[in-house]
């Protein structure tokens, strides 16, 4: 049977399905028909012989006397397609012989729909057997079709192609247009595809290898696919953490691939390169530079070199740098598992189909866009098959940096690591710190310690930067011995961790620059800590006093923001005060203005901060460039609690970094210049984020700030429509939609509405003092429909404001209430009581209780009536 005749018979059943689901469902466009009645009105009624007819021809349709043979049909899934055809005929019969039987008996009668008529001979059981009859006919057809499609549309034949480009036309022309205007339909087909691999992946046979799909002539089409399945797994900040990793400095770390055997202490790496051996594990001391050898190796040729060298099979590399102090996805499996994913599949297009075969099928065969997010269960399986399909063929070799900084369960981080590095020709390089996790998993595997191998490399690096300083050449010169002393007790005291000697290397140059002599320097040396904590210690309590609180502040701020800080953020939020923020017109600074902002921005965080705090780059400083920890060291010192409740005491009580935040967003949005349509977006919505944060008691700040981003908005959008526009293409709902949608009707209050859904109670209650109107024909009306719950946290989302909270804030709830806001108003054709009911029953009787004790208000203190209605309506929706 080839696939044309088993789409034609296809198309019948589907015909046949969907006329008959319409009649059990009571659909009224039934052989629809219009009559005139006794009074001369138009009446709307079912002709019974109609639908028979068309039953009837249906029918016809599923008869095999011009299909040949039934024999001919020899596959499982032949068979079983012609068997749905034979039963749909039945069912088809029995329909039409109910059918007559009805208008013999009741020629006058006009029913509204054939199941009304049905009705009057089957009991509703028997129509609900045949309706899951007809369901499970459904279920079936696309299961086995499907495969019948499959193995004709993948199999190597020497006419393929043509047999593809014809197959093709043939089920859009026919098959697909039965089922491109029934959403059951093209959802029984996704999920019937996709439930197939979910339960069984040996259906990723080798006809969705390459070497296959070139012969169907479907290479072009898999690269494709591949590149629209990759957009799917990109992510925000995939490549952040390695590019901020410092590199490695000249001449060091060359040792790794050096075939000396003499160490005793590690395996050779270029010896287990091109071994068999799945994992080997780099260990070392925090600070010992860990990470910049994970991206020297990950960087350097010689890695893959040494790899190619003892395979035939092609190399492919990929990298993963956790990060603890960047988004999510940077710090979770998920994160993991998306970035190898897609640097493999950027490297490997051909496998795309392997790794996700439902939706290749999707696309290749129905012909739907594979640009629905994945998800994590997706994404996972997708690696799974990517690696046991694509290893055969492949060796695949993974770099992953930094296993401590997992947001998760180590153990399960591990026991997926030992799952991968199981298969064939999967190798992994991986590190972290010498936790006991890490030390029982990886302790029968090759491995070797950072920092008991690095102290050529820190003499090196201190020597090299020593020698670019002016005064250490000029000390050098007068005290050749002690010059080299002095190199030679840093990298004895450094202990191999690598961050301990580059502050340190910095803390004497400067000593050096300003003149010191050799005792000064000496006693430099000799009051430095070997421990990094206190070292650390000894910088933050060595700021100027002029500089300390501005320090503390600059910390404060930077642990604030609940995204990546920039060094624009940072510097708006130094500088700005209130007054200067609201005085700001909207308009662009002069880029000559910025960059001098910028630069003394910089400055400052060296001179108040010691670097503890440093901007990433050293190239051309942009506004964009981030702010971060020196180092992960540096950031486990600050957060301990007694070192952080020391910041936080130092600072002023009337100073909150979350208000800061919040008027650098602000200035930043009245004078960007030129910024998309979604950094607009994200100011303002961070902007109000903030406001919501900040602990200032005096509300009337945060009042005007407010009230200023809404004035400023208004005058962006009116400069350029594409800024609200494009707001409108992104957002799909919501009250950030409206606000956009109503910015230039005068009579519409969508800033307060959006206030109250982000549940910032003193600017709406301040508002309502002023007297501003609840009136229930407003867009978002009405306002207890603007969720009167839940913290603003925009977190990663791109398009939403609010909600993570369930829990109600009842004193919005009875501020609204006080103020006339009516609970009966209906939207969706639901009161917002009983949408509260259904979705938040926790806080549901707590607030039926306050309602029932509450004063009826606004449009009912001026009726009895009305009152008694309210408390009636109330006391039945709460019983």
């Amino acid at each position: 049977m080839d696939p044309f005749s088993a789409l034609a018979v296809a198309t019948s059943i589907v015909q046949f399905l969907d006329f008959a689901g319409n009649i059990l469902k009571g659909s009224a466009e039934i052989a629809k028909v219009f009559t005139k009645a006794s009074n001369g009105k138009t009446v709307e009624h079912t002709d019974l012989h109609k639908a028979t007819e068309r039953l009837s021809e249906l029918s016809k349709n599923l008869e095999l006397r011009d299909r040949g043979d039934l024999h001919a049909y020899t596959s499982d899934h032949e068979q079983v397609i012609i068997a749905l055809a034979q039963d749909s005929e039945r069912v088809a019969q029995q329909l039409i012989s109910v059918l007559h039987k009805v208008r013999v008996k009741d020629e006058a009668t006009r029913w509204a729909t054939c199941l009304q008529a049905l009705k009057a001979v089957w009991k509703d059981e028997e129509i609900k057997s045949l309706k899951t009859r007809l369901d499970g006919f459904r279920s079936q057809l696309t299961l086995h079709l499907l495969a019948v499609i499959r193995n004709e549309a993948f199999s190597s034949h020497t006419d393929l192609k043509k047999q593809i480009a014809d197959l093709q036309e043939f089920t859009a022309q026919s098959f697909l247009k039965q089922v491109n205007n029934s959403d059951k339909w093209r959802k029984s087909i996704a999920n019937g595809i996709r439930l197939q691999y979910t339960t069984n992946d040996e259906l990723v046979d080798d006809s969705f290898v390459p070497s296959q799909l070139a012969k169907a002539g479907l290479e072009q089409k898999s690269r494709l696919f591949a590149d629209m399945i990759l957009s799917t797994l990109n992510f925000e900040g995939m490549d952040d953490r390695h590019d901020t990793i410092v590199d490695a400095h000249q001449e060091t770390y060359r040792w790794i691939f050096s075939n000396d055997e003499s160490h005793g202490s590690w395996m050779n790496f270029p010896t287990w390169l091109q071994s068999p051996l799945g994992v080997y594990w780099i260990t070392g001391k925090p600070g010992a530079g860990k990470s910049t050898l994970m991206k020297f190796l990950y960087g350097d040729s010689r890695t893959l070199d040494i790899v190619s060298s003892s395979s035939l099979l092609k190399v492919v590399t990929a990298a993963f740098f956790f990060w603890n102090s960047g988004k999510s996805m940077q710090m979770s499996q998920e994160g993991l598992v998306r970035s190898l994913l897609y640097q493999t599949l950027s490297k490997c297009k051909e496998y795309a189909p392997i790794a996700f075969p439902d939706r290749w099928e999707m696309y290749a065969l129905l012909g739907q866009l594979p640009t629905k997010s994945l998800t994590w269960n997706q994404i996972r399986q997708g690696f799974y098959r990517l690696l046991e399909k694509a290893g055969s063929h492949n060796r695949l070799f993974y770099i992953i940096d930094g296993l401590d900084e997992y947001d998760g369960n180590h153990t399960d981080l591990i026991t997926f690591l030992n799952r991968i590095s199981k298969l064939p020709n999967v190798k992994m390089c991986v590190s972290s710190r010498p936790w006991v996790v890490f030390e029982e998993a990886f302790q029968l595997s090759p491995s070797l310690h950072v920092h008991e191998l690095t102290y050529p490399d820190i003499k090196r690096y201190v020597t090299s930067n020593f020698h670019e300083n002016r005064g250490y050449k000029e000390l050098e010169l007068e005290e050749p011995d002690y010059a080299a002393q002095l190199v030679e007790q840093i990298a004895q005291k450094s202990a191999g961790v690598f961050l301990w000697v580059a502050v340190v290397v910095k803390s004497l140059l400067n000593g050096v620059t300003n003149g010191d002599r050799i005792p000064d320097l000496q006693k430099r040396v000799d009051a430095l800590p070997p421990d990094l904590e206190e070292l650390f210690h000894n910088i933050l309590h060595s700021l100027e006093p002029a500089y300390k609180q501005q320090a503390f502040q600059l910390f404060r701020v930077f642990r604030a923001s609940k995204r990546p800080i920039t060094i624009i953020d940072m510097t708006f939020a130094d500088e700005c005060d209130a007054t200067k923020v609201l005085e700001q017109a909207v308009e662009p600074l002069p880029e000559s203005q910025i960059q001098a902002k910028l630069g003394r921005m910089r400055r400052r965080l060296v001179s108040r901060c010691k670097c503890l705090l440093e901007v990433v780059g050293r190239d051309q400083l942009r506004a964009e460039a981030n702010v971060q920890y020196l180092h992960r060291t540096v950031k486990d010192f600050m957060e301990k609690d007694s070192i952080w409740n020391e910041i936080v005491v130092n600072t002023s009580a009337h100073w909150d970094p979350y208000l800061q935040l919040c008027l650098s967003d602000l200035m930043q949005l009245k004078t960007i210049d030129n910024g998309s349509p979604i950094q607009v977006h994200s100011l303002f919505r961070w902007c109000i984020q903030y406001t919501a944060d900040s602990s200032i008691t005096d509300t009337s700040t945060r009042i005007l700030l407010l009230d200023e981003l809404n004035h400023a908005t208004h005058l962006l959008a009116a400069r350029d429509i594409s800024v609200r526009v494009s707001f409108l293409r992104t957002l799909s709902d919501g009250a950030l939609k409206r606000y956009w949608e109503q910015l230039d009707n005068p009579d519409s209050t969508p800033f307060i509405n959006m206030m109250i859904q982000c549940r910032l109670t003193f600017y709406v209650k301040a508002k309502l003092d002023e007297g501003y109107p609840i009136r229930k024909n407003e867009p978002l009306a009405p306002l207890l429909f603007g969720r009167a719950y839940g913290e603003v946290d925009p977190g990663e989302d791109q398009h939403g404001v609010f909600v993570s909270d369930k829990n109600l804030d009842f004193n919005l709830l009875k501020l609204l209430l006080d103020h006339g806001a009516d609970p009966h108003f209906k939207c969706g054709g639901y009161t917002w009581l009983q949408v509260s009911q259904i979705s938040y029953a926790d806080d549901f009787n707590k607030m039926g209780t306050m309602v029932k004790r509450y004063p009826v208000g606004g449009i009912h203190k001026s009726s009895k009536e009305g009152k008694k209605s309210f408390r009636m309506s109330l006391k039945g929706l709460f019983r």
